[in-house]
């Protein structure tokens, strides 16, 4: 008797080439995903030195801005200074020392305050306002009944603002109403 030899059946082959066919797309799908994830990082590390380049290109900028941002305003204080030199420099000069002494000094102090108006330098009014603690600083209360309860009557040292910003309040003295007499005779 002869052996009969078992072919493998049909079913198997083509189960097993389902099996590999799925196999070989996941391959494809996942080789895929990798470059698309590699894609990905390469952008992240890209992102990542350019923003840290931006970070540096601010921060020097940011730098010279303070360094450098005064040289406008020193610029012009370099006027007041030139009229200094020319106030001492003419009394030498004149016969009337003090009245040129007075005029230079009158000049150079209006130049200073056009100077700081256009920086948008602003004094603060402050006789007869009320009391404000966050534009004033009262070094004085003096008791009045000519002036209201917190009323300013007196200016020690100008205030000022840099566009609506207190850079320094005003020393002032303040009006305090008059404490009455109380006690029985």
């Amino acid at each position: 008797m002869m052996k009969e030899e078992k072919v493998p059946e049909p079913a198997i082959d083509f189960h097993l080439e389902n099996k590999l066919s799925e196999l070989e797309i996941l391959r494809q799908s996942f080789e895929e995903k990798k470059k698309l994830a590699d894609s990905y990082y390469d952008q992240l590390l890209r992102l990542g030195a350019e923003f840290d380049n931006y970070r540096k290109r601010i921060e020097k900028e940011k730098d010279e801005l303070i360094e450098f941002g005064k040289e406008e305003l020193l610029v012009k204080l370099l006027g007041i200074l030139d009229s200094f030199d020319l106030a001492v420099t003419s009394t030498k000069n004149e016969k009337n020392e003090e009245k040129s002494i007075r005029e230079g000094i009158e000049l150079i102090h209006k130049q200073l305050r056009e100077l700081l108006e256009k920086e948008g330098v602003k004094k603060l009014e402050t006789v007869g306002q009320q009391f404000d603690p966050d534009l004033h600083h009262a070094v004085e209360y003096q008791e009045s009944d000519k002036h209201k309860d917190n009323e300013i009557i007196q200016e020690i040292r100008p205030g000022y603002l840099l566009h609506d910003r207190v850079i320094r309040p005003a020393m002032v003295v303040v009006a305090g109403a008059k404490k009455q007499d109380t006690t029985d005779d």
